[in-house]
């Protein structure tokens, strides 16, 4: 059994692209409240968002009022763009913003800036945090009894899994944690 991630508690959501329409880089309309036209904007992942600018010159603007909006409010941070391409994030975004727990991310282009949320927990921010580790638990012929992993990457759970069934996978980014297999005849 593998989760794909963690998810944190959850109180509040962040409305980015209303920082950002705030600040001139998105147009809103204002019957509906919809995004019509943009030269910033923020995609959000839940804990995590990237954001997206038209020209050097918006994505400098809209750098600068969300390093303001989450000093304000201490409710994220910036991430730069170098973070993000080391951690394999879009190459597309300019740099990325990460919700401090608690707080997440929605796409919403206008509104109150800071609300409530409706849900009560939420994944999606940066995998260096260790509450997004997902479980695994695994048990059966071949398997060690009683061992406990302090930490694995979900990187490791398919080659773990295919070196059990003797299955090889030359080209993962993982590895087998061959100290989960019973000793060679044992």
């Amino acid at each position: 059994v593998a989760g794909d991630h963690g998810a944190i508690p959850l109180h509040t959501i962040v409305a980015p692209n209303a920082t950002l329409a705030h600040a001139g880089l998105t147009t809103v309309d204002p019957r509906s409240g919809d995004l019509m036209d943009w030269s910033a904007l923020s995609r959000s992942n839940g804990g995590s968002a990237f954001v997206y600018a038209e020209k050097e010159e918006d994505a400098l603007l809209a750098r600068r009022a969300l390093e303001d909006e989450g000093a304000q409010t201490g409710a994220f941070h910036v991430v730069s763009a170098g973070t993000l391409l080391r951690l394999g994030a879009d190459p597309a975004a300019w740099f990325g913003i990460e919700a401090e727990p608690g707080y997440a991310f929605s796409d919403a282009p206008s509104g109150p800036r800071l609300a409530a949320a409706a849900a009560r927990a939420v994944g999606g921010y940066l995998p260096d945090r260790v509450e997004m580790d997902a479980g695994f638990v695994a048990f059966g012929p071949g398997l060690r009894r009683g061992v406990r992993v302090p930490r694995m990457g979900l990187v490791d759970v398919a080659p773990t899994l295919a070196h059990l069934v003797g299955l090889a996978l030359p080209e993962t980014d993982g590895h087998a944690l061959v100290g989960l297999f019973e000793a060679a005849g044992g």
